[in-house]
């Protein structure tokens, strides 16, 4: 019975994988068309669904060990991650410094393996340390991908953020998968690390 289930196990990370691998190149080939994002506010509305039946059943230790290469920034550059700006903080605590991939952004289609964007704080020691992925998609990209009527997005059994402060109107979804967060896994502040 063991067996049986250690074999399950290492079909599905196979499979994980080789979908992961076969999504690639289609997201690469996606052209960038939409501007930086900055901090949110809240609007609690949304009533989720699941972004893709695929997505449904992927964890987030899964996406935690998928993800886990990024801790070095050189790869997640190499991979078209682009630093964004400086630390974002607030008097609720910490967002970081989020590293971009345009080509996912400017997508409509959301993925737990290939998030719109990094979040990195410093390490203490002039490097940057991975803390959380950031999943988002402009509003109107959603709508007119899904209907005009359409719920938010969910992923992870999580609804997403409507955020407008300071740009359009979108949808994203921390989730800190490298960090302890007090406020939870999801929220959008971490309190618990630094600018610094």
């Amino acid at each position: 019975m063991r067996e049986l289930k250690n074999f399950r196990s290492l079909l599905c990370i196979f499979c994980i994988a080789a979908f992961t691998s076969a999504c690639t190149d289609e997201l690469d080939q996606v052209q960038p068309n939409a501007s930086l994002a900055g901090t949110t506010d809240q609007d609690a509305k949304g009533m989720g669904r699941e972004v893709t039946p695929v997505a449904a059943g992927i964890t987030t230790d899964a996406v935690r060990h998928a993800l886990s290469r990024f801790q070095n920034v050189e790869l997640a550059e190499k991979a078209g991650y682009v630093r964004s700006g400086d630390c974002v903080s607030s008097a609720l605590g910490v967002m970081g410094i989020h590293w971009v991939k345009e080509s996912l952004r400017s997508d409509p289609g959301l993925h737990p393996m290939h998030p719109d964007m990094l979040v990195y704080v410093g390490d203490g020691e002039g490097g940057m340390r991975l803390v959380a992925a950031e999943y988002f998609v402009w509003e109107s990209d959603w709508k007119e991908a899904h209907g005009a009527d359409a719920p938010y997005p969910t992923m992870f059994g999580q609804t997403f953020i409507r955020g407008t402060h300071g740009i359009p109107p979108h949808y994203e979804l921390h989730v800190w998968l490298w960090a302890d967060n007090p406020l939870g896994m999801f929220s959008n502040w971490n309190p618990s690390i630094s600018c610094n």
